[in-house]
């Protein structure tokens, strides 16, 4: 299975690399700063990072992007925290519900979509 997922990232990091490499720096480094600083399950400074590797941002521009970020995020959170003490809990969790269920649905179309090539091949 992982050797599966692995050779379909490949590809399509090979498809898009001429993409990637059309956006200036500048764009770059915004995309990453938006995507690690919205407080979303699985955006943290981890996956940003990874994407600053796969766009070729260089080692500076990354660090101070995902630095940026990051303590955008953590404020959004501490203001989160602050002003919905008494909710933070039911915040969370529908958060994370919302989150499980767009995986599930993702992972859904992606196996039907693969069952469906199956199909046509035979």
């Amino acid at each position: 299975i992982f050797a599966k997922i692995d050779h379909i990232l490949l590809e399509w990091l090979e498809t898009n690399k001429t993409d990637s490499a059309k956006l200036s720096d500048r764009k770059k480094m915004r995309l990453v700063f938006w995507f690690c600083a919205l407080p979303l399950p699985l955006t943290g400074v981890w996956a940003a990072g990874a994407l600053c590797g796969m766009l070729d941002l260089g080692y500076l521009k990354s660090a101070l992007t995902l630095l940026g970020a990051s303590l955008l995020s953590a404020g959004i959170i501490g203001l989160i925290c602050y002003c919905f003490i008494e909710y933070v809990d039911l915040i969370l969790c529908v958060i994370v519900i919302i989150f499980m269920l767009e995986i599930i649905y993702k992972t859904l179309c992606y196996l039907t979509k693969i069952t469906t090539k199956k199909i046509e091949k035979k």
